[in-house]
């Protein structure tokens, strides 16, 4: 599960920088988005953990707030 994870946000961020890199995007927006993903795959993480009251409903209501304050990326 962890290394799907990992594996995911690897992509995702040579994506990004490999865009950041042609002069697409900023370096400032691919720090952003890194800790997007990184803060949501770690609620979700969290949310799963049966030792935990996190409930999936609250990291989904987290998301949603994220998304309405323009981060597009938390939703990945």
């Amino acid at each position: 599960m962890i290394q799907a994870i990992f594996n995911s946000l690897t992509w995702k961020l040579l994506v990004d920088a490999i865009s950041a890199l042609i002069g697409r995007i900023g370096w400032k927006i691919i720090v952003e988005r890194l800790i997007t993903r990184l803060v949501v795959a770690g609620l979700r993480k969290l949310a799963s953990m049966t030792t935990n009251t996190l409930m999936k409903e609250t990291v989904e209501e987290i998301v949603n707030q994220l998304l309405k304050d323009g981060l597009k990326k938390a939703r990945e």
